[in-house]
């Protein structure tokens, strides 16, 4: 006598390959969303700082060109010059790492900077050159981003 199973249905074994197939998948595909959101957060990161040492390079050439350069001091992190509206006083804050305008911050708070001015021809030709490190603040070093800007600028007469 042949007994016949009219049950349908799946073995243990069958159950533990499929299990095993779509955690394998569920791992993958959190990993991939893990390297794109980690890209993506560089990326940004990398964006602002391109953007702190556009405005800052922007705005001290703008200044530099138009004012006559009185001097630069303490160790090359402050340079002072005259905008013919107003005495204006650079200062690269080892401390808070900012660049500091008469006392006020003009880098993103984002943004670490660090750097120093050379000045040369003093004074009837002066030529002054800035160099500045801007790194990003972020929580995770990998997706930390830094750049290194220099510009040399001449007064115009």
């Amino acid at each position: 006598m042949k007994i016949q199973n009219s049950k349908q249905g799946f073995t243990l074994i069958e159950l533990l390959i499929t299990l095993a197939i779509f955690g394998l998948f569920v791992v993958t595909v959190t990993s991939v969303a893990i390297s794109v959101i980690s890209a993506q957060r560089k990326a940004f990161g990398t964006q602002n700082v391109q953007e702190a040492g556009r405005f800052v390079s922007e705005l001290l050439t703008k200044e530099i060109r138009t004012s006559i350069v009185n001097s630069v001091a303490a160790g090359n992190k402050v340079l002072d010059i005259d905008t013919f509206t107003e005495n204006v006083v650079y200062f690269f804050d080892e401390n808070r790492h900012q660049l500091l305008r008469n006392g006020y911050e003009i880098s993103p708070e984002n943004v670490t900077l660090d750097g120093f001015f050379i000045v040369n021809g003093l004074p009837d030709n002066p030529v002054v050159t800035f160099i500045a490190d801007l790194t990003s603040e972020v929580p995770k070093a990998a997706e930390q981003s830094k750049i290194y800007v220099q510009s040399t600028i001449t007064p115009r007469k």
